[in-house]
């Protein structure tokens, strides 16, 4: 008896059916028998275009067969135990060669889950037995509790059924091979927002449905919707390890994962979404020594050292640092593990840090605008009448650095002396009258608050000095 093979059978399941047409319980008894894949074919006088229709490979023992499914390698294949649509059995006593994939939990043809044991004993069903429609039990497999599939499950399933045959939809899913399809799910089914696998691609029995199930649904929640999911997924990760500031310890195998692993240009989508995250929400430093990435991700990365902030903004990098230390100007500071401090800035901070340097006096020109003694100047920053942009004695910086528009209440408009009264130049109190430190800051509030009034021969608005 010579059956012909159907177009998308599983090469194990055709030779199930060659053995029970031919009187055999068992692939094993045909096989000794035949012994080779060549003398298979000569004796049923397949054809190479009949032999095109088989998907998956024979088993190890069939000598010089091989993989009728070149795109893929035994492993990829379940060695085990059988899974089957009870509705396709309906139709049609065949085992799709797709169903022979452990990572295939669905038939996309009726939208459900497939069954790998029986609905009476619970067994599973040897790949070596020929009765396809029956359980050793005699029930038959045909019957059954049937579960609808979800959506997403269902849609990455048939893209990898779709991309064996050349038919992928790329406005529905990204355009890859069989084979990618497989790799893709492999080291990326394993990642959810409670779980991050330390040996990413390395799965124990991936043959069984559950294992295989929770694996797929992850993979097909991850490109729902996408980039949507995969970027939350990334945003988890990343708080789950915020206070690291080395991008390894932060997103840790997943990192290896997408430019070690998927390293194929088919996966680029993928990496095009990470460093898309990473554009947004890393706060840390993109450099040069981050060779993976690509140069336009690494030069439009918003953040920034000081050094480079600093002469963007045309300031001295000792004020950049201060302005972030004071909590004027948002940045990012850490301390990696051998205690080196990483300092980042946001570009669009680089316009408010040239202001702020430009609109900004040390102690000299502070004391030159207001016509005062440096030790006077020091006096009136001591009694907080005038707050530095960055204090040498909080931050321990080189230079006080004093915002001018600070010294505005220290200019003053006085009232013209028209009755010409005898009056006392500030100068004079200072220089003469040798007031203690408590007496020049009271007396310098007392003309701030405007308790004592300031007269003058002009209108225009003059410095305390």
């Amino acid at each position: 008896m010579r059956p012909r093979p159907i177009s998308g059978e599983a090469s194990l399941g055709f030779l199930a059916r060659v053995a029970e047409a031919n009187g055999y319980n068992s692939i094993l008894q045909l096989w000794q028998s035949l012994k080779t894949w060549e003398n298979v074919t000569v004796a049923l006088g397949l054809t190479s275009s009949e032999v095109e229709c088989l998907f998956g490979c024979l088993p190890g023992y069939w000598r010089g067969a091989d993989e009728i499914s070149s795109a893929l390698t035994a492993s990829d294949f379940n060695h085990a135990h059988l899974r089957w649509c009870p509705l396709c059995l309906m139709d049609t006593k065949h085992i799709r060669g797709i169903w022979m994939l452990k990572l295939c939990c669905v038939c996309t043809e009726h939208r459900i889950l497939l069954h790998e044991k029986c609905p009476k004993c619970g067994s599973r069903q040897e790949i070596h037995r020929t009765m396809l429609e029956r359980c050793v039990c005699g029930k038959r497999k045909t019957s059954g509790t049937i579960k609808a599939a979800p959506i997403d499950l269902i849609k990455i399933t048939l893209a990898m059924e779709q991309s064996f045959y050349g038919l992928a939809d790329q406005s529905v899913l990204p355009a890859l091979g069989i084979q990618n399809w497989l790799k893709l799910a492999l080291y990326l089914g394993q990642y959810t927002e409670n779980n991050q696998p330390e040996r990413p691609g390395q799965l124990l029995n991936l043959h069984e449905m559950d294992i295989a199930l929770g694996v797929m649904t992850n993979v097909a929640n991850l490109l729902d919707q996408w980039p949507a999911n995969f970027l939350q997924l990334l945003t988890t990760i990343h708080q789950q390890n915020s206070e690291q500031t080395s991008l390894r310890k932060t997103f840790g195998k997943l990192l290896n994962v997408l430019y070690r692993q998927l390293y194929g240009l088919e996966f680029q989508f993928l990496r095009d979404a990470f460093e898309g995250y990473l554009i947004e929400h890393w706060q840390g430093l993109l450099c040069n020594r981050h060779r993976l990435f690509k140069k336009e991700t690494v030069s439009g990365h918003p953040q920034l050292t000081i050094k480079k902030v600093a002469w963007l903004s045309q300031s001295p990098p000792s004020l950049v640092r201060h302005l972030i230390e004071a909590e004027l100007v948002p940045g990012f500071q850490s301390h990696t593990a051998k205690k080196r401090r990483i300092n980042a800035i946001n570009r669009q901070q680089i316009h408010r840090i040239a202001e702020l340097t430009k609109t900004s006096l040390n102690l000299l020109e502070t004391a030159k605008s207001l016509q005062l003694p440096k030790r006077r100047v020091r006096l009136l920053i001591a009694a907080g009448i005038i707050k530095p942009l960055v204090s040498r004695s909080r931050f321990n910086a080189a230079s006080w650095h004093i915002q001018k528009k600070e010294l505005t209440k220290l200019w003053f408009k006085p009232e013209l002396n028209d009755e010409k009264l005898p009056v006392v130049c500030i100068s004079a109190i200072l220089k003469y009258w040798r007031l203690s430190d408590n007496e020049f800051t009271e007396l310098v509030n007392a003309l701030v608050s405007g308790i004592l009034k300031p007269v003058s021969g002009t209108k225009e608005r003059v410095p305390i000095g």
